[in-house]
């Protein structure tokens, strides 16, 4: 054997290690060193002391999660930051596989220089398209920019000569991965939408590049190459700008509580454990001035603050102050019901926020028409402690009701109270909102209006 063909073998067997997916060399230089970033951003979060196997909230963030309210006020570079940070070492490890099988392939079709750019462009219209559809979810991970080659080589499969037999094979266990992937993401902790915006941007791009290699002369090849990354990086610019311009009214305020350290201080549990201390001593101290039953309500001081409470699922927001406990695991009325969204408490007064939709327009009458339903009196009239208007908050028409309400049983002394009850049906989603108020402090309800007063729910 000559010497040639020793080095020819051995080339050959670097080639098939294991360590060469992290290795560059010639015609293989983007996958390898994309790997290598996104598990080097990985070793240092770990090294900073995140979470290796489910990095908190707040690490994400600080590492540069694609998040709405940050994302599009101020923080454009997380739309790219997003697709190098992932969400513990499972995540990805996934990831760099799929990426490795596609690289593999890929990179030999399109070459280093249009790998580079396709894994950034994907990424960014994925983490725009994932803007669109639900921006208050925290994304992040290479998935999107993943997807984004896959469908690159998909346009590919299709439109370019490639063996009939290579094709179809190969064809079949992308349409396989794609397929599952986006069935599977269908579940709630997947971002379904940073795929779908990948897959369809990578696809587009897949189109002009083999478009350009219909050309012989490599200048040409490259010029529509990059013609058609900056029209597609343009179309991502644009549609930026437009959801920066068009953020709802609670992204500001967000914005406003995260420089501030609120938000951080709220996700590291130190405001409610500063509240329920505060309110441990006020009751404390009432209990050796009086024997009064209930705590006492602690008014809204000056270092209290707003924080904003946002629900994904049903759009709904409003702010409370820090002077109100925020109460976590709070448990549906009956066994079965769905816990609150919201559920706020400062000594013996409360706020309740409750959603629920129901199957059916028939259903969802039915229970409008119990709700707006007032007990009637001996006469068979409206009895005259229950009030019923007509209010309008932020856009939103409400019905209020308010009536006088015993806490404890009939023949024991117990608590009088005030309840004002806040009942808004969105009909295109047969979903109704029940904002309940419990008043056993006057100077709390001050506090209670000021808080429904802040009620937005997105259409």
């Amino acid at each position: 054997m000559s010497a040639y063909e020793k080095a020819y073998i051995e080339e050959e067997k670097k080639k098939n290690s294991f360590l060469s997916f992290f290795i560059p060399r010639k015609g293989f230089i983007a996958t390898p060193i994309l790997i290598d970033i996104n598990i080097l951003v990985f070793i240092v979060m770990i090294a900073s002391g995140v979470g290796i196997m489910s990095p908190s909230t707040l690490s994400l963030l600080k590492w540069g999660a694609d998040f709405g309210p940050l994302t599009l006020t101020g923080d454009w570079w997380r739309t790219v930051t997003c697709n190098f940070i992932h969400i513990g070492a499972f995540h990805l490890l996934m990831n760099m596989y799929a990426f490795m099988y596609v690289g593999l392939l890929l990179e030999e079709l399109i070459g280093g220089r249009r790998m580079f750019v396709s894994y950034l462009l994907t990424g960014l219209c994925s983490a725009a398209f994932s803007l669109y559809m639900h921006g208050e979810t925290i994304s992040a991970g290479a998935s999107g920019s993943i997807f984004g080659l896959y469908g690159i080589f998909l346009a590919f499969l299709l439109f370019h000569r490639i063996a009939k037999e290579q094709r179809k094979a190969l064809l079949t266990s992308i349409l396989i991965f794609v397929g599952y992937n986006l069935v599977y993401g269908m579940k709630a902790g997947i971002d379904n939408a940073a795929h779908i915006g990948g897959l369809l941007s990578g696809f587009v791009l897949g189109i002009i590049y083999v478009v350009g290699y219909k050309f012989e002369k490599p200048d040409a090849q490259r010029t529509v190459s990059i013609i058609g990354e900056l029209g597609i990086f343009c179309i991502f610019l644009f549609s930026f700008m437009i959801l920066c311009k068009n953020v709802p009214p609670l992204y500001p305020e967000i914005r406003n509580e995260w420089e501030s350290g609120i938000v951080e201080a709220y996700l590291n549990g130190e405001l409610e454990e500063e509240n329920e201390n505060s309110n441990h001593s006020t009751v404390n101290a009432t209990d050796n001035l009086s024997s009064r039953k209930v705590p006492a309500y602690t008014p809204v001081g000056n270092d209290d603050t707003w924080l904003s409470y946002y629900d994904a699922a049903t759009k709904f927001s409003c702010q409370y102050p820090t002077n109100w406990t925020k109460i976590a695991g709070a448990k549906g009325i009956i066994d079965g019901a769905e816990p609150p969204l919201l559920m706020l408490v400062n000594g013996g007064n409360q706020l309740t926020i409750t959603a629920l939709t129901y199957d059916t327009q028939k259903e969802f009458e039915h229970m409008k028409e119990l709700s707006l339903t007032l007990p009637r009196n001996a006469q068979g009239e409206p009895s005259e402690d229950y009030q019923l208007s007509n209010v309008n908050i932020n856009g939103l028409p409400m019905t209020k009701i308010t009536n006088p309400l015993h806490i404890g049983a009939p023949d024991e002394p117990g608590e009088d109270v005030k309840q004002i009850v806040l009942h808004y049906f969105q009909e295109s989603k047969k979903r109704s909102f029940a904002i309940v108020m419990l008043v056993y402090d006057e100077e709390a309800e001050t506090d209670l209006n000021a808080i429904t007063s802040s009620i937005q729910i997105t259409q």
